[in-house]
């Protein structure tokens, strides 16, 4: 079983389905594969109809591309396309059918210098339904969601729900995981990850245990307060803690008590580089600061250079004030965020 989710996002074209996918990806911690960039930057074309002024796309060659990343075991990823019945039905576990009223469709289609032909054909499609029926035909209907994305608000009202579609199935994936893991039938990242011997704990005042500034700077906090403060996260995945797999080491954190810059920056190193739990790894030490620290305190939480397949991304989405506020507030992964943060028994 999948870790999270995988979702496919589709539509006749101009209904919105990269829009929708890309805010989607950005509030879970997902990543979008843009299907026409995919197709374009790969060639996976075999031909082109000058007829309908089309390129043919090569099934086969951008089938066989995507299946190493949505055959895996990994998920959280968000897949749009104009057609739903060419992919494996084992690849989704959530599939979203946009629909769009003609006249904002016919519109956005003018915009993008569709022919009179390409236009005509598009919303015959939308308004027979056709992308809606290969959606039910080719998936389980209780995984097809039909949304109407005709206008601005329309769409972030579909961000929202879907984002929240996202969330129930990853609380469902995460309990099926935590009791696999009990019978012994996990499936995991790192089925073996190296567990390290832990540092002896330091000896906290009471002052120091809030791990605060006060207003005068007076007792600046270190980077031994704050390992303090992290090191016993649990990981998303084992029964231990984030110092126990070296994923944390107080070397990695750095603090400024510059009264007029403070921060803290902590940098973490996932066991391996194409952990699924990487992002929620990060929001989970964001969350841990963020309770701890004074407010005036800036939280700085990246992944350490070279150590992951996708840092850059999962990096930016961590720098990105709205986008960690959006996660705080995203109820699915807030329980699996407070998980982390939950003192072993």
């Amino acid at each position: 079983m999948r870790q999270r989710p995988n979702v496919l996002i589709t539509g006749t074209p101009g209904t919105g389905k990269s829009t929708l996918a890309k805010k989607v990806a950005e509030n879970v911690g997902f990543e979008h594969v843009d299907s026409a960039s995919t197709i374009k930057e790969n060639n996976f074309f075999a031909d082109y109809d000058a007829q309908l002024d089309t390129h043919v796309l090569d099934e086969d060659a951008f089938l066989d591309h995507l299946e190493e990343r949505f055959g895996a075991d990994e998920g959280g990823l968000i897949l749009d396309y104009h057609c739903a019945d060419m992919f494996p039905k084992r690849w989704f576990d959530l599939v979203v059918v946009l629909r769009c009223a003609t006249e904002s469709l016919f519109d956005r289609l003018a915009e993008r210098g569709y022919s009179e032909r390409k236009r005509r054909e598009n919303l015959e499609a939308e308004i027979f339904g056709v992308l809606s029926e290969e959606a039910k035909q080719s998936y389980d209907e209780a995984i097809v969601h039909e949304l109407d994305n005709s206008t601005a608000a329309q769409l972030e009202a579909n961000v929202r729900t879907v984002t929240n579609l996202v969330g129930s199935d990853s609380r469902s994936r995460r309990n099926d995981l935590e009791t696999n893991q009990i019978m012994g039938k996990d499936r995991l990242d790192n089925a073996a990850p190296v567990v390290h011997a832990t540092k002896a704990r330091r000896a906290l005042s009471e002052e120091d245990a809030s791990a605060t500034l006060d207003d005068d700077m007076e007792e600046p906090i270190d980077a031994a307060e704050i390992f303090e403060h992290i090191r016993d996260i649990n990981d998303p995945e084992h029964p231990y803690t984030l110092e126990q797999l070296n994923v944390v080491q107080e070397e990695l954190v750095r603090v400024s008590t510059d009264p007029d810059d403070p921060f803290v920056d902590v940098r973490f190193t996932p066991t391996i580089p194409h952990c699924s739990m990487a992002a929620l790894i990060g929001l989970a030490i964001h969350a841990k600061l963020k309770r701890s620290l004074h407010p005036s305190m800036k939280i700085c939480v990246r992944i350490t250079p070279g150590s992951h397949s996708t840092e850059e991304s999962i990096n930016r989405q961590l720098a990105d004030k709205e986008r960690v506020a959006a996660a705080m507030e995203n109820i699915g992964l807030m329980q699996s965020i407070n998980a982390c943060l939950r003192p072993k028994e």
